[in-house]
């Protein structure tokens, strides 16, 4: 019996663990593209790339991730 609850236990955090690898691929990827964008416009001289505003990119796009894939 309760070696049975450790399987499932075992399974259920190898399973968040994937997904919690999938949302940081996820966010790398869309940063990334975020950033390629940032460049495009820093190129024309319109913005500068501030710490601030990636802070506030990565935690709009954590908000969404969650609120999309759970």
């Amino acid at each position: 019996m309760l070696n049975n609850q450790l399987k499932i236990q075992r399974f259920n955090y190898l399973k968040f663990e994937h997904q919690h690898k999938k949302v940081q691929t996820l966010i790398r990827y869309r940063y990334q593209n975020y950033l390629q964008q940032k460049v495009v416009v820093r190129n024309y001289g319109f913005q500068k790339i501030t710490t601030a505003s990636k802070k506030k990119f990565l935690l709009l796009i954590d908000m969404n991730i969650f609120f999309s894939n759970y």
